[in-house]
């Protein structure tokens, strides 16, 4: 992590070693909140009438911290994107400034990542992550999937399949023909898409992170395109 340096991103300083009990302990960039707790905290800064021209912004920052991973050479898959490890700045203009953290899962990816053991949260798994033969193959795009997860949780100011009470509950509708959330009517219909797009069940199917910047980039130089619909 040490030698990744991106805005979007939070600044790894070092390590320290702690004399009490030995421990080593990584030294970061200050970011005083998660999207988790603006969504689902006390205050609830993010509700689902939030207007989408302002929390965008987080989605393009995202994207862009998964732009360049998945832009090294390998690329360096995350695999536990979700709102709990995207963290938020504001500015004293009230804009939102994501940085993505929490790169425990993460590894660089030779050509497919072959796992035996599911990695990240349920919630935000891509379909391909709960195949129970134990030959899981999957590509940066399980990472946009994850994304397209976040993305609902803005629409709906809801964690992922929250009405499931089991896990098996999750993976039955994970690897089901439509694995994805319920869209808001009210979602701008460009940002509807782009939920719908890296939410396909088909990695093939769904974009590459750069793909999901220049959408956003399109979006947001549209006159009306992160506009809520009547």
């Amino acid at each position: 992590m040490s030698t990744l340096a991106h805005p979007h991103i939070p600044k790894f300083h070092g390590i320290v070693n702690v004399k009490t009990n030995n421990a080593k302990v990584l030294v970061m960039e200050y970011v005083p909140h998660s999207l988790d707790q603006l969504l689902y905290g006390e205050k609830k800064l993010i509700t689902k009438n939030t207007p989408w021209k302002n929390k965008f912004s987080i989605v393009d920052g995202t994207a862009q911290a998964l732009a360049y991973l998945h832009g090294h050479n390998p690329p360096i898959l995350h695999r536990d994107v979700k709102s709990a490890n995207i963290l938020i700045d504001i500015t004293n203009d009230g804009h939102y400034i994501a940085k993505l953290t929490d790169f425990g899962l993460s590894k660089a990816k030779q050509n497919s990542e072959s796992g035996t053991l599911m990695k990240g949260s349920f919630a935000w798994m891509a379909p391909e992550m709960w195949k129970k033969d134990g030959n899981r193959h999957y590509t940066v795009k399980v990472d946009i999937f994850s994304l397209g997860m976040v993305m609902t949780e803005l629409a709906n100011a809801k964690k992922p399949s929250h009405e499931l009470e089991y896990i098996q509950e999750v993976s039955d509708k994970r690897t089901s023909a439509n694995p994805g959330e319920t869209i808001p009517e009210t979602t701008p219909v460009r940002i509807a898409h782009l939920i719908q797009w890296c939410s396909n069940k088909a990695p093939d199917d769904r974009p590459t992170s750069a793909e999901v910047v220049e959408d956003i980039t399109e979006i947001n130089n549209t006159p009306g395109g992160t506009v809520a619909k009547n």
